[in-house]
């Protein structure tokens, strides 16, 4: 997840201490429950301390978390007049919790990461 994060910083000719938000969508099948996904991207990228919570909404974490970032940045730039940058990021590695010798389960086998 952090490639990707720093893939579409990147992209955006920003750099970690250019964000204030980092939202991770996941179905949280990370070996390690805590810290979330959230905080070790914002330490692995090298963003400040800045909010980054992890989205658990299952399969639709991805379009949760960039939906949940438009609406911070909405209503910051409304209540406060200032323009705010963030970061959403979905994935999951589902082949960890997927049996792989289930031929009905093999449509969930989809393992990626992506950030906006």
């Amino acid at each position: 997840m952090s490639i990707a994060a720093l893939r579409a910083l990147h992209d955006a000719n920003l750099g970690p201490e250019d964000i204030e938000f980092i939202l991770v969508g996941t179905n949280s099948t990370d070996e390690f429950l805590v810290p979330q996904l959230g905080p070790r991207v914002q330490y692995l990228i090298g963003a400040g301390e800045i909010h980054c919570p992890d989205i658990g909404y299952g399969c639709t974490g991805a379009v949760s978390a960039i939906e949940l970032g438009s609406r911070i940045i909405r209503d910051i730039y409304h209540t406060e007049k200032r323009i705010v940058r963030g970061l959403a990021i979905g994935g999951d590695t589902m082949s960890v919790v997927t049996p792989v010798d289930v031929r009905d389960s093999l449509v969930v086998l989809a393992d990626g990461t992506g950030a906006a």
